[in-house]
């Protein structure tokens, strides 16, 4: 099965694929667990991406708080 546009974005909320793994672990085992737990879980992969496909380096940032992310964006600029 192909993942789509919205499987995708539902894949980056880190705490559901934390759960679906916890649930894997228990009923499958620890060898049935996802490779992709971490990178599922990172917050700051987008940022990270483009540091690794354009080569610049630096501090990476990215804010987690649902509603008042624009809030943190302004207190960092």
């Amino acid at each position: 099965m192909t993942a789509g546009y919205h499987d995708v974005l539902w894949r980056l909320d880190g705490l559901m694929a934390l759960h679906e793994q916890f649930d894997v672990l228990h009923e499958k085992g620890p060898t049935r667990v996802s490779p992709f737990l971490v990178p599922m879980m990172m917050i700051n992969m987008a940022p990270g991406m483009v540091s690794l496909l354009t080569g610049a380096r630096g501090p990476a940032w990215a804010a987690v708080s649902a509603c008042a992310t624009g809030g943190n964006a302004l207190g960092q600029a």
